[in-house]
């Protein structure tokens, strides 16, 4: 396990409430059908918000961005039903897929927008799926519903 994994690593307790109130009651297969399933299970249920940011920000509180860790994320989720935005919640996905079993890995993308891009700050980030020698992506902000595969 390297770092990163450790850092974004949840607890088995954690995976599994998380999981259950996405509806599962095991585990998904580490399938493209389950990889499926679990996403389209947080699109449908996880927001992409700022509403614990903005709260933060408007009482001036000068600390880590709330959801910053997948722990934080996921708590308040399961208790208040908040989101978060883009690298927040690709952490708390991840550190889900990853509980589950599945090959996952961040990705470095850029979004079309008519604002430039600050030199040297990604415009966004996404998560990476390996299942045999396909690689799809599942992305916390977009929420496509779909895990779409890369084509060369």
């Amino acid at each position: 396990m390297n770092t990163q994994d450790i850092q974004m690593a949840i607890s088995p307790s954690l995976a599994e409430l998380v999981l259950e109130k996405l509806g599962f009651s095991h585990r998904p297969a580490l399938t493209e059908h389950g990889l499926t399933q679990l996403y389209q299970g947080w699109c449908r249920n996880v927001p992409f918000d700022n509403i614990r940011k903005r709260i933060q920000v408007a009482q001036g509180i000068h600390a880590a961005l709330p959801g910053s860790t997948p722990d934080d994320f996921l708590s308040h989720w399961l208790r208040f039903g908040t989101g978060g935005t883009c690298w927040a919640g690709h952490g708390a996905l991840y550190a889900l897929l990853k509980a589950a079993g599945f090959s996952v890995q961040f990705g470095l993308s850029t979004m079309r927008s008519p604002r430039p891009v600050s030199a040297g700050s990604p415009g966004h980030g996404t998560l990476f799926v390996r299942l045999e020698e396909t690689l799809f992506i599942v992305d916390a902000t977009m929420l496509h519903g779909q895990p779409l595969p890369l084509q060369a």
